[in-house]
């Protein structure tokens, strides 16, 4: 989204769709932050300098994804299941890997970003 208004109509969005208000500021460093990682994340994995407005919504969806998963301005590191027993009832939790996340979600997207992929040799 090289283009400044459809970066700032992304937030806002973005903003909406995670459940704050237009007024509430508190969260506009992680709100930044997710959408600039998306955003990253798709120029990288496309080839690409700037991300074309057919791609505004996927980022969009993608951030969100990752704001939640990520649990920016969270002070606790986001957790998972890691095992499960049921005798005696065992439940071990181990952190979310973050490059491997990051693996998932472009896989999850992988059909609307190889729209826009480019190849370079």
């Amino acid at each position: 989204m090289g283009d400044s208004f459809l970066h700032q109509e992304a937030k806002e969005t973005l903003k909406s769709l995670l459940g704050f208000s237009p007024a509430d500021k508190d969260a506009d460093i992680q709100i930044e932050f997710a959408l600039n990682m998306t955003e990253e994340l798709v120029r990288n994995y496309c080839n690409i300098e700037d991300i074309p407005a057919g791609l505004t919504s996927t980022i969009i969806k993608m951030s969100v994804d990752m704001f939640r998963n990520e649990a920016y301005g969270s002070e606790r590191v986001p957790q998972m299941v890691k095992a499960v027993s049921m005798g005696d009832t065992k439940t071990e939790f181990g952190t979310v890997q973050s490059v491997k996340y990051e693996e998932s979600l472009l896989k999850d997207y992988r059909k609307q970003l190889n729209r826009y992929r480019r190849v370079i040799f």
